[in-house]
């Protein structure tokens, strides 16, 4: 895990650095940044946590806050004075997640370390998260989530789906579902957000599976934040056994920001130039952000189509693993996505929903092997 320290005085970043590497929560990196850099320093790596010490100049506070939990994905524990009840209530509305008195920075610091490392240990417990990814248009990304999801709620009873696809949601449809509420709702009501909340947003699928909707209307996606994001994120995790992203391809702030709580990354491509190349650019970017590699599957949709590329050179050209191939069945596809039927249940004995299955299962051991352990690695590096 890494951690980020924006501060104008390099003694008080220098000591908020120690203080934070020190604290035993596994913080390999701690990454320090000037004011004059702090938005960029934000945007540049996926931290799972940023310290930002308020300028001497109160007014440029919030505003700073703002510009910086629209560039970072993390959690950002800002301190400053506390004499000033509206400043205080003015960065927390920007975004940040809590605020520290700069009186007693070190007490402060450490006791806010301590709730993280509570929440720490109480991850290993929660749910696991499974993000898909495609690496173009069309690739079948959200069809797949969707099956995933149902599968995983076949085997434990229940399973969350969130679409992050905030611009191009598919999840209500290929569930025949109706949602009366979705993530902007959440999003714009994040300070009082709690999981009775939470619950009441979901819309329950036959299945088992409990859907999170994306906004409605296109004058609704500008509400879906990165706060927001992670908010809603950690309380499926604690209500759900198995939590399944729907990415939007984008690789906006509100996406990235589910990065670090994610265990495992799903990268579904198909085997044509195109689709490959943007995988590379797509797993670039990751790299440069800190994401592990070994945490992200490459995973062929629509396999078995005529002079496709071989899997193998896939592989060499994008430096990971294909560890899963979901055959091309365009009649059971269309099929179920024209009756709103997951294939798994229209089609349970079809080749395409064979293959589904073992997916599903090697995401399950994964998950298995992690809990045996009793800790993982990050998808997020140190």
């Amino acid at each position: 895990m890494r951690a980020l320290v924006i501060g104008h005085d390099e003694a008080v970043t220098a000591r908020v650095a120690a203080i934070i590497t020190e604290s035993g929560l596994g913080y390999g990196a701690v990454d320090v940044a000037p004011l004059a850099s702090a938005v960029a320093g934000a945007g540049r790596i996926l931290h799972e946590l940023t310290v930002l010490m308020l300028p001497p100049d109160a007014e440029r506070g919030p505003e700073l806050v703002g510009k910086i939990c629209n560039a970072a994905h993390s959690v950002l524990l800002t301190v400053g004075p506390t004499h000033d009840a509206k400043l205080v209530l003015r960065v927390l509305r920007e975004g940040a997640d809590e605020y520290l008195d700069q009186g007693d920075l070190d007490a402060e610091l450490k006791t806010s370390l301590m709730r993280r490392q509570a929440k720490q240990l109480s991850k290993l417990s929660s749910g696991w998260t499974i993000g898909l990814l495609s690496s173009c248009g069309g690739g079948g990304a959200s069809t797949l989530a969707a099956n995933l999801a149902v599968l995983l709620a076949k085997w434990h009873g229940q399973s969350a789906l969130v679409d992050l696809r905030t611009e191009a949601s598919d999840q209500a449809v290929l569930l025949d579902l109706a949602p009366t509420h979705n993530m902007a709702d959440l999003c714009r009501n994040v300070n009082r957000l709690d999981q009775n909340m939470f619950r009441q947003s979901l819309v329950r699928h036959r299945s088992g599976v409990y859907l999170l909707a994306a906004p409605g209307t296109f004058d609704e996606v500008p509400q879906v934040t990165p706060q927001g994001v992670r908010a809603l994120l950690g309380h499926a995790r604690t209500l759900f056994p198995y939590v399944v992203l729907d990415l939007d391809r984008s690789l906006r702030p509100e996406q990235l920001a589910a990065v670090p709580q994610m265990d495992l990354l799903l990268l579904v491509l198909r085997l044509d130039m195109t689709s490959v190349r943007n995988a590379r650019q797509m797993l670039d970017y990751l790299r440069k952000l800190g994401v592990a590699e070994d945490r992200v599957w490459g995973v062929v949709n629509r396999y078995g189509q005529p002079k496709e590329l071989p899997v193998r050179k896939v592989e060499q050209t994008l430096g990971i693993t294909v560890a899963h191939r979901i055959p091309d069945d365009p009649a059971a596809m269309n099929l179920a996505g024209n009756t709103g039927v997951p294939v798994v249940l229209e089609r349970p004995r079809a080749r395409v929903s064979k293959s589904l299955v073992k997916l599903a299962a090697g995401v399950r051991e994964l998950q298995e092997r992690f809990r045996h352990n009793g800790h993982g690695v990050p998808l997020v590096m140190q």
